[in-house]
């Protein structure tokens, strides 16, 4: 059987990617359950972008960092609550942090000031090129 490790569907051997949220299957599913329950777990990464989470459990595995993927933490200042969570041992919470934040900028991430449409690195609280709130 193949399974989907985002939103744990199973599928038949020959289909390849989820109907569901588009994620590629694979041949088991991520572990739910804490590998050392004794340690609290801390979440690294709520997100409804499968791609993302995708890229991100393949870091945390090729580091042999252990994870859990499941539900995000509730939030009451999210607007938006995202369907899927990273977490990992408190432990190992830095370093995986630490892989991401390379992943993401090393994938370009960008941000557009609302007010005067610069192209920013990050997201700062005024624009350095307008002086204005990036955000509108």
């Amino acid at each position: 059987m193949a399974f989907c490790p985002i939103c744990r569907s199973e599928y038949l051997p020959h289909i390849h990617v989820c109907a569901e949220c588009g994620a590629a299957l694979t041949d088991a599913l991520p572990s739910t359950e804490s590998p050392d329950s004794k340690s609290p777990s801390v979440e690294i990464l709520a997100s409804d972008n499968s791609i993302e989470l995708q890229m991100a459990i393949g870091l945390l595995e090729e580091n042999r960092i252990p994870f859990l993927l499941g539900k995000p933490d509730l939030d009451p200042f999210r607007l938006n609550t995202p369907g899927h969570a990273i977490r990992v041992l408190e432990p190992d919470a830095k370093k995986a942090r630490e892989l991401l934040e390379i992943y993401l900028k090393s994938e370009g991430t960008r941000f557009i000031c609302e007010s005067c449409g610069a192209e920013l690195a990050e997201l700062p609280e005024t624009c350095p090129k307008c002086g204005k709130s990036p955000t509108g």
